[in-house]
């Protein structure tokens, strides 16, 4: 190869090694450039680190040969142990002493150590097929000089990591002051929160906290308010659950298979969030630390989320996760300790109050005492905290018929409150769309099997056709399997014109009483369109359900107590046709999704199991207004809970 190929090779190397890109494309260009100039057949880098020895590229599937040669395996054994040394140059010479030569089945394997303060960090194969010449010598010195190439890159790379780290700790000094401003719980999760999305260079950062049995999100980078009736909020909290309760971290994707427990409720939030990387880390309360440091029976308090959505590597990640994590974790276990303190909010008033009564300050001071008073009174009592909801009642087990083709009703067994057994016709339908199709079928088909008769026949008459016949009797046999096909697909189409002409007699599902109004005078010869609803059957003297509204900003309270028992609340409802008298049910369903409906507005749907003994005289589709019984609370809630939400949700 000319020295000009040669110059402009080890130039482009120069220029790589100067932008210090990753070591995967920088050691595949070095080791193509190796090769290709010494005309080596197969090449390899080994990396060395504490004295170990790691393949990183490879030309020619050496890896691969020295598994299924056990020389070569000690030949390169041998001569990377010797790599591993820490100096090979020879008193008196100008170059170290490299290669290592060794020779096996004609094949010569030479290895070049890179070093950096006399230690080999770095060990480039070559193998060559020819013998020894003179042209080893200028071999030596390109290698030497991309040598010093890679003593540049790694040069390049130390720097761009001190440069990291500096850039990191700059940047932790920055976000420190952020995770410690506030003592409030949820101010913190938001400064860790935000301040984690910017120092960890992640698309979104979530703070929980975790309670037993229970899992809270609190704050999410960016966002800033949580629906915690969303599927992706509540698949999220399942999953932090998980992990709270196997104290360990978690990482997707990870080579480790999870335990069922956390895969189920991971893959169901992946499916969900679409996020192609992340890490969930519980947060622990330091009072469960031995004096060694170590955790012994760590309690769960709360959990740091980070997502990716993009797959993006982060070499300073795992360094800025570690900084990150220790401040974090304190800043958010002290706001947690304040949150937890008795009348913590209270306390926070009466210094206010305090501050600003200096004058008349025996005014103040009973003006104070009575609302103290008044106070711990409204907090002390309790009271049950009861949500209102509007909607209808129904039977469990009602059921509609619909018409299953077009056509013309052509009998009608049922009337207004008659009572009809389940499998009774109960509406009988003529399509004759469906009957002049089987019609022309059943007439199609009679002709093939005319047809097929004629070829039996002809079959029969010439048992022994002689050789100028053989093709017509090849022809017969083709002809009558076509036609068994086609009587045979048209029996198929017979038999589902048959199940279409059944269907059209339509039979109740229940045991139970027509609804319907007036069904002989709306139904009775009319005709009819596909998917129409024609009656409605319903078991009045079984169980009943309430469909019921819950205004949007009461929902979180029945949430609230759903989750505190076990999904199941007492309710307690009266009819707009009889008001005076009061029934019970029990609720075990809540939507999770927020609609428009009539007069109440943005409200969420909930049902309601009713006993049988309570639908005696209740009409299907009557109207109930209804109370939700969501457990105790102070009466001072109670009473004035409205301004409450209105003052969190218009200056909180």
């Amino acid at each position: 190869m000319k020295d000009s190929n040669l110059d402009a090779i080890l130039d482009d190397l120069t220029d790589l090694a100067a932008k210090a890109p990753s070591s995967s494309e920088f050691y595949s260009a070095i080791l193509e450039a190796a090769t290709t100039a010494s005309h080596a057949t197969k090449g390899a880098i080994w990396s060395i680190v504490n004295e170990n020895y790691r393949l990183e590229k490879e030309i020619g599937k050496i890896r691969s040969l020295i598994g299924s040669n056990r020389d070569l395996q000690l030949l390169h054994e041998e001569a990377l142990e010797i790599a591993c040394q820490d100096t090979f140059e020879l008193p008196g010479s100008d170059l170290p002493r490299w290669p290592i030569e060794r020779e096996l089945d004609g094949q010569r394997y030479l290895f070049f150590g890179c070093q950096n303060e006399n230690r080999t960090f770095l060990v480039i194969e070559l193998v060559l097929s020819q013998k020894k010449t003179t042209e080893d010598r200028w071999i030596d010195r390109f290698m030497l000089a991309i040598v010093e190439i890679a003593r540049d890159y790694r040069n390049a790379k130390q720097l761009e990591r001190l440069e990291r780290d500096e850039q990191i700790w700059n940047d932790f000094q920055r976000t420190l002051p952020q995770l410690h401003s506030s003592i409030q719980l949820k101010e913190t999760a938001y400064s860790i929160a935000n301040a984690g999305r910017q120092f960890l260079q992640c698309e979104r950062v979530s703070v929980a906290k975790v309670s037993p049995g229970s899992s809270t999100l609190l704050a999410v980078s960016g966002v800033a308010t949580i629906e915690h009736r969303a599927k992706q909020v509540r698949d999220l909290e399942a999953l932090i659950s998980a992990v709270a309760k196997s104290r360990s971290s978690l990482e997707y994707p990870s080579e480790e298979t999870e335990a069922p427990q956390r895969e189920i409720p991971l893959q169901a939030y992946i499916d969900t969030a679409h996020c192609q990387k992340l890490t969930i880390q519980p947060l622990y309360s330091s009072e469960h630390r031995t004096s060694s440091g170590a955790s012994k029976d760590p309690v769960c308090i709360g959990a740091l989320i980070i997502e990716s959505f993009e797959h993006v590597d982060n070499p300073a990640f795992d360094d800025r996760f570690g900084l990150f994590l220790s401040h974090a974790e304190s800043a958010y276990q002290n706001a947690l300790t304040f949150d937890d303190m008795p009348l913590s909010r209270i306390s926070k008033w009466l210094q206010i109050f305090a501050k600003h009564s200096s004058a008349n300050r025996l005014r103040w001071i009973a003006y104070g005492l009575a609302i103290g008073i008044l106070s711990g009174l409204a907090i002390l009592i309790p009271a049950e905290l009861t949500i209102q909801a509007k909607g209808t009642i129904q039977p469990y087990q009602l059921h509609h018929l619909y018409a299953p083709s077009n056509g013309e009703i052509v009998r009608l067994l049922a009337t207004h409150q008659s009572l009809i057994n389940a499998g009774d016709v109960v509406i009988e339908i003529r399509s004759r769309e469906i009957e002049l199709r089987k019609e022309e079928l059943l007439t199609q088909r009679g002709i093939a099997q005319e047809k097929l008769r004629g070829i039996e026949a002809a079959r029969l008459r010439d048992r022994k056709p002689s050789s100028t016949d053989s093709l017509s009797s090849s022809e017969l046999s083709a002809s009558e399997r076509e036609l068994r096909g086609v009587l045979s697909s048209q029996n198929e189409q017979l038999a589902i014109l048959n199940e279409m002409i059944e269907a059209l007699k339509l039979k109740s599902p229940i045991t139970g009483t027509v609804i319907s109004w007036n069904p002989t005078e709306n139904l009775d010869r009319r005709p009819v369109q596909q998917g129409q609803k024609l009656l409605s059957v319903a078991a009045l003297d079984g169980v009943g359900r309430l469909h019921l509204r819950v205004m949007d900003e009461d929902s979180r309270h029945v949430m609230q107590a759903m989750r505190q028992n076990a999904n199941k609340l007492d309710v307690t409802f009266s009819i707009a046709s009889d008001p005076g008298k009061r029934h019970s049910a029990e609720l075990h369903e809540i939507g999770t999704i927020t609609e428009s409906w009539g007069d109440v507005g943005a409200s969420v749907r909930v049902e309601a199991l009713v006993d049988a003994s309570e639908m005696k005289n209740a009409r299907p589709g009557a109207t109930v207004v209804a109370k939700i019984h969501c457990g105790k609370s102070s009466i001072g809630y109670v009473w004035t809970r409205r301004l409450w939400d209105f003052v969190y949700l218009r200056f909180l």
